[in-house]
């Protein structure tokens, strides 16, 4: 259970260092040019950015040690790997190199990420509800319709056609039936998988495709056997 939590937890870490990206790089844009970029990494160590400033703290420690400032702010794009910390790692070492006015610069990048961000968050709402939409059809509604059509045809009695020489027999009925229970929980369940497998490929984290069926499998067997219950 752990390596399945442990790489969602890890993905929220980035996206929280991410979103703070941009508050990084408009604090730099505030410095002067010929500001050493020691001193603008230990004033975002000692800043209240959670989790970036103990990044940056870390860089620091790291310059302290010996570690060139190059080696020490790549170490933060190579420990959180994200386009949006490459990026703005890059741009601060350029600036370093160059020891050139790179104010204007920092700012229009953190503007461009902030737009990305907007697009990114709007991206993800339309997906929310998709997948909201999934788990209560495949967890939920299907499910319990499915079970509430079966419920009501067991309940339903077939001696009559018999008599008139219609329909099939008893025996043959009661077969017919127990394959089409049977196969009304093999949908459900197949459902259920591929739900979760298309949810957790959406989210381009295939891993979470076994957790989600953890809970969307379990939950559409119950909204079954509950829907055939409540018609018994």
């Amino acid at each position: 259970m752990l390596q399945l939590i442990e790489p969602y937890l890890l993905e929220r870490r980035k996206k929280r260092i991410e979103e703070l990206m941009p508050d990084v790089l408009f604090q730099a844009s505030l410095f002067s040019g010929t500001t050493p970029m020691e001193k603008i990494m230990e004033f975002i160590a000692q800043a209240n950015y959670p989790i970036v400033s103990k990044e940056f703290r870390q860089a620091l420690n790291e310059v302290e040690k010996g570690k060139s400032v190059e080696e020490s702010l790549k170490g933060i794009a190579r420990r959180n790997k994200s386009q949006v910390i490459d990026r703005t790692i890059n741009l601060l070492i350029q600036g370093y190199r160059s020891g050139a006015e790179m104010n204007q610069v920092f700012k229009e990048c953190a503007e461009d990420i902030l737009g990305m961000q907007q697009i990114t968050r709007e991206r993800n709402a339309a997906m929310l509800i998709e997948k909201y939409t999934l788990f209560f059809a495949g967890g939920l509604l299907v499910p319990a319709v499915l079970g509430l059509v079966a419920g009501l045809v067991k309940k339903l009695d077939f001696t009559g056609l018999q008599s008139l020489d219609l329909g099939l027999s008893n025996p043959l009925r009661g077969s017919l039936l127990e394959n089409a229970l049977l196969g009304n929980q093999v949908y459900i369940i197949e459902y259920a998988l591929i739900a979760s497998a298309f949810i957790a490929l959406q989210e381009n984290h295939p891993k979470k495709a076994i957790v989600y069926a953890l809970i969307l499998l379990p939950a559409a067997l119950i909204a079954y056997y509950l829907g055939g219950f409540l018609m018994g």
